[in-house]
């Protein structure tokens, strides 16, 4: 169950970039634009031959057999087939805030998820049910639930926590105000989270993906994601072409960065990040460095102040110790933890003090052996060393430390002796795998300013507007038609109060990309703003093709059509946008308008029942 507010992380990282530690960094003078272009285009043209982690059992069957109980390989499944840890028998309701009532429910048809909006007295408003098809997380930590609607995967507001054995809020919801069922499952959380993924079309850079109607090739993290497509290998040996290149990874022979690279394509996270020109999240190989496919940020450690941590900050704090830099690349994810299985509970103890001792098998621990075995490590190296950290941005669960403190309980304002800077606020960002992977100057200008870009677009950030058109500006003297710095820049000049520039960038943009939903988006809400409902109905219509379950876009629509005189057609919108979206007030009142002034005096009196109960809680 990873997924943190990147956004967060963000903010954080550009409040210092606003203090003006990137300037140095930012005016790179940017190469020639044809060999990044060409980098790209090699690198999407390399052969798929994936085959399934089912076609490596024949040959591998232990190891088969033993990694099916590991949880990246139950990192995915459907509801109906993933292990029941939930309890779905006792309580399975929970309200935040009291306006609000959740529930999950499981039948012979399937399991739903509920949100019931409860008036001040009470009483049921409306119950929305939202059947959850696909369950995410092997369930040590928790779980999270995904809903298939349209062709789109949305995260559910419910999720299972193991170590309270409760149903919550998912990650990243706040009570009363979050996006209920239509939270996007991005392509980055998902390529984490599942094997094989069937996108329709070619997967684009934009946020909101189409997938098949069956949109996993292969639920759990299988054998291909770290040791690379295994076709050309299977061929190889089939055929017994022992002389021929084999074309399989074994990720402990390649130098530390690809290495550790293999693991960290999902167990870095970072401050932030852009995908490469020309790249996709599912274009990593075993083998790659990061920067070859993403530009990433990292900052600090993850830790705060107060000890809690984020979720995913694992990379960050292992590099942070002096244990990873005085080994100089030997110690790795793999040092401590075997890929392909994992120790029972009566090993656990056993199994990481081995670990400890492949380097410190000659320094005794300088505590009296009735100290070592005392609580809360009794005789444990990580329990004492790497001790168990609240998650700040995952409820109920805790996370390992991997700071390998020398110090168990360093100060929180004083960093312990074994590491470098602990807190995020004491580091400054940089890119990651920059020095083994060197990105172009241009390729990091065009990063941070969509990063930049990305928070003034949310509404905050208004100081980093100059700074980031400078940066995206820079990058387009290399890329002039870069789609994703067309549709940045438009938000950018809107900042600026130069409305006609922005729209002129944003239909640039869909001449270059007829689909691209940010420009879509934008260009309605502009028109509807300038009382142009024609133009506006053009681009809502549009918009409502390629996502149709954003209750937010049938509610403009019909706004629309209100004002056209379609007082018929702005009905059904709105009944769309209420079934898809009950919890709004905006909406009761356009669908009391519309019933009056279609004299369903019948449906009105129910609307305005609702109305006043939704706006006197």
């Amino acid at each position: 169950m990873r997924m943190w507010n990147a956004k967060m992380a963000i903010l954080a990282m550009l409040g210092l970039v606003s203090a003006g530690l990137f300037v140095a960094v930012m005016m790179r003078v940017p190469p020639a634009p044809s060999t990044s272009d060409q980098g790209a285009v090699a690198h999407m043209s390399r052969p798929a031959g994936y085959l399934g982690s089912a076609a490596c059992r024949e040959c591998h069957s232990e190891i088969y057999r033993t990694y099916q109980q590991h949880p990246m390989a139950q990192s995915m499944a459907t509801v109906e087939t993933a292990s029941e840890i939930e309890d779905y028998r006792n309580g399975t309701e929970f309200q935040r805030p009291k306006s609000r009532q959740y529930r999950v429910e499981r039948t012979a048809e399937g399991v739903f998820h509920h949100e019931l909006g409860l008036s001040i007295d009470g009483e049921t408003i409306y119950d929305q049910k939202v059947p959850v098809h696909f369950a995410v997380g092997s369930g040590r930590r928790g779980r999270s639930y995904l809903t298939q609607q349209d062709g789109t995967l949305l995260v559910s507001a419910i999720s299972w926590y193991t170590a309270e054995k409760c149903w919550d809020l998912s990650p990243g919801y706040q009570p009363g105000k979050h996006q209920r069922f239509e939270r996007v499952a991005t392509a980055r959380c998902l390529e984490c989270h599942a094997g094989r993924i069937a996108y329709q079309g070619t997967p684009t850079t934009d946020l909101v993906q189409q997938y098949k109607s069956v949109p996993f090739v292969e639920f759990g993290i299988g054998c291909e994601r770290c040791h690379g497509p295994g076709e050309s290998h299977v061929a190889r040996h089939r055929d017994g072409l022992a002389e021929s290149t084999d074309s399989i990874v074994n990720p402990t022979k390649l130098d530390p960065f690809r290495r550790d690279a293999v693991c960290n394509q999902c167990h870095l996270q970072g401050a932030g990040h852009q995908l490469r020109v020309g790249r996709r999240y599912h274009d990593f190989r075993p083998g790659d460095h990061l920067g070859d496919n993403w530009t990433l940020f990292v900052m600090g450690t993850g830790v705060g102040e107060e000890g809690g941590t984020t979720a995913i900050s694992h990379v960050e704090q292992m590099q942070s110790s002096s244990c990873y830099r005085e080994s100089r690349g030997k110690l790795g994810c793999a040092s401590c933890h075997d890929p392909h299985s994992v120790p029972d509970e009566s090993r656990r103890r056993e199994h990481f003090n081995s670990r400890c001792a492949r380097c410190h098998e000659q320094i005794d621990c300088a505590l009296p052996a009735s100290e070592r075995q005392a609580a809360p490590s009794r005789g444990s190296c990580i329990d004492c060393h790497m001790p168990r950290l609240s998650a700040a941005d995952v409820p109920h669960t805790v996370q390992t430390d991997h700071r390998l403190l020398r110090s168990p309980h360093p100060p929180p304002d004083q960093p312990d002796e074994s590491t470098s800077a602990d807190t995020t606020a004491a580091a400054e960002p940089r890119v990651f795998d920059g020095q083994e992977a060197p990105i172009a100057g241009w390729e990091v200008q065009r990063a941070k300013g969509l990063m930049l870009a990305e928070v003034i677009q949310a509404g905050g950030g208004k100081p980093l507007v100059d700074q980031a058109e400078q940066l995206l500006n820079a990058a387009r003297a290399v890329r002039a038609d870069d789609v994703e710095m067309l549709d940045a820049l438009a938000f950018i000049r809107l900042n600026q109060g130069e409305t006609a520039a922005a729209v002129e960038h944003w239909h640039r943009a869909l001449a270059l990309d007829s689909q691209r939903q940010g420009p879509l988006d934008a260009l309605a809400t502009y028109f509807q703003s300038q009382g142009n409902e024609t133009e506006a109905a053009k681009y809502l219509q549009r918009l409502i093709k390629i996502l149709p379950w954003r209750a937010d876009l049938h509610f403009r629509y019909s706004q629309v059509l209100e004002r056209q005189g379609k007082r018929k057609q702005a009905l059904e919108a709105a009944q769309i946008a209420h079934r898809r979206d009950p919890s709004r007030p905006a909406v009761c009142r356009l669908l009391l308008r519309l019933h009056n002034s279609l004299g369903n005096r019948g449906q009105s009196d129910v609307i305005r029942r609702k109305l006043r109960q939704l706006e006197g809680r």
